[in-house]
């Protein structure tokens, strides 16, 4: 699961 919320946060900085 924190994998997915790393993932998440990963895409989300990579879009800003």
């Amino acid at each position: 699961m924190a994998a997915y919320v790393i993932k998440l946060r990963k895409i989300a900085e990579n879009d800003m």
